[in-house]
């Protein structure tokens, strides 16, 4: 399950976490006459009072399925709006258009959204880094130097970096580098992306992946770094020549290898030790599917399967099959090398819970040198905890993040000794020892150094703390990190340099660098955004009682010096997600930093139960049966937000994305009076049919499926789809915003809710009820800058139309 505004790094491929890969933290009948299906629709004003003329979708009360309950027995539901899961039909494509007429009309009245978009992006032109990752002299870095749509990868030597003396100022010399790779030459209106970055333990190779137009399906392709006498070596042709020259940079030149790889969707890639070839997963192509319709299928996708790369295979056709488990479809493989490559270990998920199977090839370099079979071992075959590989030593000792028997996670090693068979956990009982153990707050994730030391990253009250032990699991030291926040951790075994992002929601991303000898932290580089100072801002977290059971939930509340925040009128956007184990930690934006000053507002993030900021009972108190808390908890913030006189329920604007979107759509249905407005970005709306399109079965871990009775009468209370209120003259004024081409959470879902919300309340309620249909665009995950600054431009100007705050440009 994804998480749309997720804070840690997502090509940080050597740490070990306990975030799960794919993170969630998408009938056709005939248009026979365009006029037949829609009315034109209009908006008109009397008085600053909104009229709504929507468009009049069509109903087939003929669709309906029946359902086993065990507290009713069967039961009939219809779903009147099927037909517009095929986004493809003409129809839908109609009447997408028609609706986002409407939604344009509502926000267009005048030019707000053009000048919050002008001003978003004046406050974006600065220069920024993602992420370092450093391979002998190499250090690749992500950077966007001002408003690109997508940032840029670049290469340098090590050696053309300066450090401050002091490590109090940022180091120089990145003017120097190289472009590796600019995913902005990709497209001309920046819609493809890059989704994963992989390199070699030499840094000789890299190959990346990368999405078009949100989709979540991948194609993977890679490049080679060769050396100025390489070139004058091994290139006999003179042009060819100079043309690598002009790229190469003292050091280094980048060639393209004609290796091209598709139909990847949530794929592991890891260098073989030789750097020959890859390890990768991916499915079968679809039967009917193009590469130009990516994104707009609805199938379920099946049949994940490892393979593996050969340098100079043309494409995934001469691919060779490591491992597949036919008999378990719906199941996603992820894979990683052992330290010293001798093992290659596969996990097997079933689900977004974070417990898998572990299966371990220990012939894998003489299977692909000889050709002889893979042999899979089963090290664990029940499901009964998570094992997350972190390293090993030259005993035969493996070391695992794992919870196994720790809800809040511990570090164990296991024994592998390359003569003895491996026995599986489920036959024989699993023997393994206790290195960290677990504490009375969350472990989230390991790294290590080649000094042989573990940076072990905790999560305490949704803030980050860093500690290092060594192999024996003693206590060395602790990081200190700037203050409060979240950081993320960039190490490998092949090397001693550290790089550590930190931020929160006040404080831009910083990079610090660390030796890991020493373990000081440095400063490397810092963002500088003109007018922007960090002490002009405070944010601070308090607790505060779920209304029914009375549980202490976090949240963190931000705002601007001069802000008022006693007066109960302050205008407040509260966001939350409550799901899929995922932590809604804090991370700068620059969007937030807007609302504050524009809006005099507050922001805040509401840490509801579902999430994995206390371990996997905070995220069992979320999920399934107890799904009903996060909402309940959700509700709680914002009664305590103006309890504490904070806000009203006038100048209260609720937002969230994914998981998050159910929850906003649940909460308007729940609570129409407390919200006075809403927006649902790519929320999963319908919870009855969830399971049947694209990589929605694997959320049956938090939801259940409708399939089972029990289940069932847990999902029929809270599906936004189908429980839109019938009779009320009440209800917040709503956008669904989704794109055309997410494939996680089908549009359908967005297009089918406001279909049935218009239908029984738009003409009982004068506040709007709208969707915004992005075209070109996914889940969230790569959506370039130009595309995000006009949505949250169009939020920002719905919010203020709705909470009747006039901004002053």
């Amino acid at each position: 399950m994804i998480k749309i505004f997720s804070t840690k790094q997502f090509f940080n491929i050597t740490t070990t976490t306990t975030k799960q890969f794919f993170n969630i933290t998408t009938f056709s009948r005939p248009l026979n006459c365009y006029h037949q299906y829609f009315n034109f629709s209009t908006i008109t004003t009397n008085n600053n009072k909104m009229k709504f003329s929507y468009p009049e979708t069509r109903r087939d009360d003929s669709v309906f399925d029946i359902f086993k309950s065990t507290e009713k027995g069967s039961v009939k539901i219809y779903d009147p709006y099927r037909h517009l899961e095929d986004q493809q039909s003409p129809e839908t494509k109609n009447w997408v258009d028609e609706e986002n007429k409407i939604t344009r009309s509502f926000l267009d009245q005048d030019d707000t959204s053009e000048k919050i978009s002008s001003e978003i992006m004046k406050m974006l032109n600065f220069e920024r880094f993602e992420w370092f990752r450093r391979r002998g002299s190499k250090l690749f870095f992500s950077r966007n130097p001002n408003t690109l749509n997508q940032n840029i990868i670049y290469l340098i030597d090590i050696d053309q970096i300066t450090m401050s003396k002091d490590g109090k100022s940022s180091a120089k010399g990145f003017e120097k580098a190289i472009e590796f790779l600019n995913p902005n030459t990709f497209s001309k209106d920046g819609t493809w992306s890059l989704k994963s970055f992989n390199i070699s333990k030499s840094g000789d190779h890299v190959c990346f992946s990368y999405s078009k137009a949100g989709s979540d399906w991948e194609e993977i392709s890679v490049k080679k770094i060769i050396t100025t006498n390489e070139i004058k070596t091994n290139k006999d042709d003179e042009e060819e020549k100079e043309d690598l020259k002009k790229k190469n940079c003292l050091h280094y030149a980048v060639v393209d290898l004609p290796d091209s790889i598709n139909w990847c969707k949530f794929t592991s890639i890891r260098w073989d030790e030789n750097e020959s070839g890859f390890v990768y997963n991916r499915y079968p192509k679809p039967e009917k599917l193009s590469d130009d319709d990516k994104g707009t299928e609805t199938d379920t996708n099946l049949n994940n399967k490892v393979y593996y790369h050969r340098l100079g295979d043309a494409n995934e056709s001469f691919d060779r099959l490591v491992f597949e488990c036919p008999e378990n479809p719906h199941w996603i493989f992820g894979s990683e090398f052992s330290h010293d490559h001798r093992s290659l270990f596969i996990s097997a998920s079933r689900d977004c819970n974070i417990e898998h199977n572990l299966y371990v090839i220990r012939n894998f370099q003489e299977a692909i040198t000889n050709k002889s079979p893979f042999k899979v071992e089963a090290l664990i075959d029940n499901f009964d905890a998570c094992y997350y590989y972190v390293t090993n030593n030259n005993q035969g000792e493996y070391f695992f993040l794992t919870n196994l028997s720790a809800p809040f996670n511990r570090l164990i090693s296991i024994q592998l000794k390359e003569d003895q068979p491996i026995i599986s956990n489920s036959k024989s009982k699993l023997i393994y020892k206790e290195i960290i153990p677990e504490k009375d707050y969350l472990l989230e994730s390991i790294s290590r150094s080649s000094q042989e030391k573990f940076y072990v990253t905790y999560q305490k009250h949704v803030q980050d703390i860093i500690e290092v032990y060594n192999f024996n699991g003693n206590y060395l030291k602790e990081i200190k990190l700037p203050g409060p926040g979240s950081c993320s951790l960039s190490a490998t075994e092949y090397h001693d340099h550290i790089f550590l992002n930190f931020s929160n929601l006040v404080s831009p991303s910083v990079t610090y660098y660390m030796d890991s000898k020493d373990d000081q932290l440095l400063l490397f580089k810092e963002p500088h955004i003109q007018g922007f100072s960090s002490s002009d801002y405070q944010c601070k977290q308090v607790f505060y009682e779920s209304p029914k059971d009375k549980t202490k939930i976090p949240m963190f509340i931000a705002y601007k010096n001069t802000t008022d925040i006693t007066s109960g009128n302050a205008p407040t956007y509260m966001t939350g997600y409550g799901g899929f184990n995922i932590s809604y930690t804090q991370s700068f934006s620059v969007r937030n930093i807007y609302f504050l000053n524009k809006f005099n507002g507050i922001f805040v993030i509401a840490n509801i139960r579902g999430g994995g900021e206390y371990g996997r009972a905070w995220h069992e108190a979320g999920s399934k049966k107890n799904k009903q808390n996060c909402f309940d908890d959700f509700i709680g913030a914002a009664e305590y937000l103006i309890k504490e006189n904070y806000t009203n329920q006038n100048k209260l604007a609720v937002r969230g994305g994914s998981n998050g979107g159910l929850l906003m759509g649940a909460i308007s249905n729940q609570r129409p009076d407390l919200f006075k407005c809403v927006v649902a970005d790519v929320g999963v709306m319908d919870m009855l049919r969830f399971h049947l399109h694209t990589i929605g079965s694997n959320w049956v871990s938090d939801y259940g499926r409708s399939d089972n009775p029990d289940d069932f009468d847990v999902l029929i209370k809270y599906s936004p789809l189908n429980n839109v209120p019938k009779d009320s003259n009440q209800y917040p004024s709503i956008m669904l915003c989704t794109g055309d081409h997410d494939d996680r959470v089908i549009p359908a879902h967005s297009y089918k809710f406001i279909s049935e919300l218009q239908y029984q309340l738009g003409k009982k309620v004068n506040t709007p009820l709208l969707i915004r249909v992005d075209k070109d665009s996914g889940h969230g995950a790569g959506k370039g800058l130009s595309k995000q600054n006009n949505e949250i431009a169009d939020i920002f100007n719905f919010f203020s139309k709705v909470l009747n705050v006039k901004l002053n440009f």
